[in-house]
């Protein structure tokens, strides 16, 4: 067993050790450290310790979980509502009728349990249920605010029209609050949509604010159509060179995919979600080290006296990005 894991029972809840110990086990860990974090999760009912579950656990673990958390066909009120996605990412079979049950009144549920339904969704076909979901995205279409995780699940039904009237929707009248799981849902439904998604993206005319949460739905559409932040940056320095009117929202759009990264987890746990390899070191080496005309993010933002709010936030993530690719270095290139 790791240390990692026997030291994680006698941390606070919020102890800032916590993160960094959960994801040296779900890196290193084995059985039994899976089996020591569930029932430590059974005794704390404590979210953050599912996503050890759900990288090491097994169909016994789920099988017992299930029992555990559900009674009389809904989540047990002492349980967080994140248990409901880690029985779906372990592809527990008798959970996706409850969240069917639970999405047919999505709009009555709270918050919370709205995202977990929503997301755990996701790790299921959802074939025979496309009748309750389209019923659920129709009323989304109907008003300009939503909760804004229910259109996912149409990423999991095979409606492309509905897909295309979301994106409509999201470029008309919808809040911008709710573009970022719109965009993620597209990206979701399959590589058909990559150029849709793009499009989306850059232009400025979408109200898509990458400092928000969008940022964090835009980096796992990356991920799932498999675009590296480096061909996004690429698009943005072409804008720039020819000074066109969406270089700004680009660039905007770079900085906030930069900041999701750095936060970015281990795993998202939707299984058909594979996260690309993009280090740290190939993107500081793109964005912010002198390329082959010596010419670096700073440089080209500067010699075109763009706005200095734009030229900030590089300037702090530099250091970051430079701090991680210094870390990644060190490990490639360690001698054992």
């Amino acid at each position: 067993m790791l240390k990692a894991t026997q030291a994680l029972a006698s941390l606070d809840r919020y102890s800032f050790l916590r993160p960094p110990l959960l994801d040296t086990i779900c890196k290193y860990g084995a059985e039994e450290d899976a089996e020591q974090v569930y029932q430590l999760f059974l005794l704390q009912k404590h979210e953050d310790l599912l996503q050890v579950v759900m990288t090491l656990g097994n169909d016994r673990m789920a099988e017992d979980l299930f029992t555990q958390a559900i009674s009389n066909g809904v989540l047990r009120e002492d349980f967080p509502p994140e248990t409901l996605v880690a029985l779906s990412y372990l592809g527990q079979p008798n959970t996706l009728p409850i969240l069917i049950d639970y999405y047919n009144r999505v709009f009555e549920l709270g918050w919370a349990l709205q995202e977990a339904v929503c997301l755990a969704l996701l790790n299921y076909s959802c074939e025979g249920y496309e009748v309750v979901i389209e019923k659920q995205v129709e009323r989304c279409l109907q008003q300009p605010l939503f909760p804004d995780y229910v259109v996912l699940p149409a990423a999991r039904i095979h409606r492309q029209d509905l897909i295309i009237r979301l994106n409509e929707h999201a470029a008309g009248d919808a809040s911008p609050s709710c573009c970022g799981p719109i965009l993620l849902a597209t990206a979701l439904n399959g590589p058909q949509n990559k150029q849709l998604f793009l499009e989306n993206i850059m232009q400025e005319s979408w109200a898509v604010n990458p400092f928000e949460d969008n940022s964090y739905f835009i980096n796992m559409g990356l991920h799932a159509l498999g675009i590296p932040i480096k061909e996004l940056y690429a698009q943005a320095c072409l804008s720039l060179e020819k000074s066109r009117p969406n270089a700004a929202h680009l660039l905007h759009l770079i900085t906030g995919l930069l900041e999701a990264k750095l936060k970015e987890p281990l795993n998202y746990f939707i299984r058909s979600l594979q996260k690309q390899s993009e280090s740290f070191l190939s993107l500081y080496q793109t964005i912010f080290a002198a390329d082959q005309q010596g010419y670096t993010i700073f440089s080209r933002l500067e010699s075109k006296g763009l706005d200095e709010r734009l030229i900030a936030p590089f300037t702090r993530l530099e250091e970051l990005y430079r701090l991680k690719a210094e870390q990644e270095a060190e490990a490639e290139y360690r001698i054992l």
